[in-house]
């Protein structure tokens, strides 16, 4: 082989003279072969790199004596849709008297924001989110994304879902953290919101094994369970939420592939005006959060004072008594009259007003109702409050010695039910 000419080596016959301006244009075109591969290769190299490679900056920090945070924050160049960059922001809890993170802080929370979310994350990390670091010694980051609802079914480039790449991304960020601040890499904590919760959701179907503990409320948009996964799960809903139902069925599906997974539905956060956001999250649903990832006892202790939301099948609701109550309220109405969500509202509405609320269906005849409701007042736990009736429709041989207030139009009730917080001795007849 090594007495062979280069010629023949690469594969060309003959080494006369008559052969060498075909040789030497078979060398011309192997030249440009080689060329243009390399070519090839570089721009593949070149687009890759600008696609893919996310230079992440060096984290410099001075600690103020006696501070027990870092907080910080710094943009990535990662060219998505709608997004060329994106801002990170993070807050590390530290020793006070020595600057350096607390063992603890290799603990990390990552919050996956809501799609229209991202002005918000640019101006500082949620109060709540911030607690983690202040309170219990967590690092706490976020980041800024970009979106809008055309891109949502798309999922190679909606941020929930794995193939946009987002969720990599923020473990990425996680090393990065723990590699600057000189912290172990320990398995993620994700809570998330709307479509966040998604995301969350999502991020542990996808990524197993690098997550402890995951909670949300208000998703819709979920993978199926498959791989198996130690990871704790909290599912929240308000009640009406629009992504209850898929969620029921997201949980079912985990509880029945033997994932650690728990639904709760909330009532939503209270307004005087008596209408209500029925997707949000409000200060119970961070609690229940925030207890169900640290594993307090707090956490069992909310949810046995949770009011009823499951109406389904039942004649009489009560909800938790609240503190200093002055009356008794109680809702009789038709199924078909009064939706199970208006009532459950109304009920709601009457709690944080300081009274007894509950509900009971009407009977298939007048005389059975109000025999029904007898039977709910003789066993009444709050005898010493009068009680007021609201009705659906006017019935007759109502129990005596109470306040009713007929009202014909359920949609009437609420004015009426303020009434009541506006003048306590009100008296209807």
């Amino acid at each position: 082989m090594a007495d062979l000419p280069l010629p023949a080596i690469l594969g060309f016959a003959g080494g006369g003279t008559d052969e060498m301006p075909k040789i030497k244009s078979r060398y011309k075109i192997f030249g440009w072969l080689v060329i243009t591969l390399a070519v090839a290769m570089l721009s593949c190299i070149y687009y890759f790199a600008r696609e893919y490679y996310v230079p992440f900056p060096s984290l410099s920090y001075h600690p103020v004596p006696g501070s027990t945070l870092i907080e910080g924050s710094f943009e990535l160049k990662i060219r998505k849709p709608l997004n060329p960059t994106t801002l990170v922001r993070y807050a590390v809890p530290i020793n006070p008297e020595n600057g350096l993170p607390l063992p603890s802080a290799a603990t990390m929370v990552f919050y996956a924001p809501f799609n229209g979310e991202a002005a918000r994350i640019r101006r500082g990390l949620v109060p709540w989110h911030r607690d983690f670091a202040v309170q219990h010694g967590f690092t706490v980051f976020s980041l800024s994304i970009e979106t809008n609802t055309e891109m949502t079914d798309d999922i190679t480039r909606y941020y929930i879902y794995p193939k946009s790449g987002w969720g990599a991304l923020a473990f990425r960020i996680q090393e990065h953290l723990a590699n600057e601040f000189g912290l172990e890499i320990r398995p993620l904590i994700i809570i998330g919101e709307s479509s966040g919760g998604s995301m969350a959701q999502q991020m542990t179907v996808s990524f197993p094994d690098r997550m402890s503990v995951v909670a949300w409320n208000g998703g819709s948009r979920y993978a199926p369970f498959s791989a198996h996964s130690d990871t704790r799960m909290l599912a929240l809903n308000v009640w009406g939420c629009p992504g209850l139902n898929r969620t029921v069925s997201m949980v079912e599906d985990g509880i029945r592939k033997g994932f650690n997974i728990r639904h709760i539905v909330t009532p939503p956060a209270w307004n005087e005006s008596g209408h209500f956001e029925q997707h949000a999250t409000w200060k119970l649903s961070h609690s229940l959060i925030t207890a169900f990832i640290l594993q307090s006892p707090e956490f069992e202790s909310l949810m046995d004072s949770l009011p009823p939301s499951d109406f389904t099948g039942k004649t009489i609701v009560s909800f938790p008594a609240p503190n200093n109550a002055f009356k008794h309220v109680v809702f009789l109405g038709k199924p078909g009259n009064v939706s199970d969500l208006f009532l459950k509202n109304l009920m709601w509405d009457a709690f944080n007003c300081q009274m007894v609320a509950s509900a009971v269906r009407c009977a298939d005849t007048p005389e059975a109702t109000a025999e029904r409701l007898r039977l709910f007042l003789v066993a009444n736990p709050f005898p010493e409050l009068p009680v007021v009736v609201f009705v659906a429709e006017a019935i007759n041989n109502l129990p005596t010695s109470i306040n009713v207030q007929v009202i014909r139009e359920a949609d009437g009730w609420r004015s009426a039910l303020h009434s009541l917080v506006d003048n306590p001795q009100f008296d209807a007849n």
